[in-house]
């Protein structure tokens, strides 16, 4: 197991033994003009953006370990959206528990990325319990 993978691998045992409640596991992009880009001969890096490789992984080695992180770990609820938090801290502001959240974040990557009807999302249950803790809420009116 190269260097990358292995430190990677210590990912799932830091959330679970930390009790970590949310997490984003996303992969590195190259950019080539940022200060790692002038080192692109010696760590031989190729392509850009999300699509790359280097001397030790390629992007999609990360990818796939990323989707493994965000299966393995037990506790933390994984956060699809690419890097941002400001889905928690919006249902906190608005008087959301951690539960609230949790259940929130578990319902939308339940259904993201799957082809799946309006009609077969609103006929699950955890479409129905999280639009019972919407009800529960006062939130703003949506701005047009």
């Amino acid at each position: 197991m190269l260097g990358p993978e292995r430190s990677a691998r210590k990912i799932v045992p830091f959330l679970d033994e930390l009790g970590i409640e949310f997490c984003t596991v996303c992969t590195w992009s190259f950019i080539p003009s940022t200060p790692i880009g002038a080192r692109r001969a010696e760590l031989q890096i190729e392509g850009m953006g999300v699509e790359w490789t280097h001397s030790s992984m390629t992007s999609g080695e990360a990818q796939a370990i990323a989707r493994e992180i965000a299966l393995q770990q037990k506790h933390s609820v994984h956060n699809a959206v690419r890097g941002e938090a400001w889905t928690e801290f919006l249902l906190y502001a608005n008087g959301f528990t951690v539960d609230d959240v949790r259940l929130a974040i578990r319902t939308f990557n339940r259904h993201i990325g799957r082809d799946t009807s309006e009609q077969e999302i609103r006929a699950t249950a955890d479409y129905a319990a999280l639009r019972a803790t919407l009800a529960r809420h006062e939130l703003p009116a949506p701005r047009h």
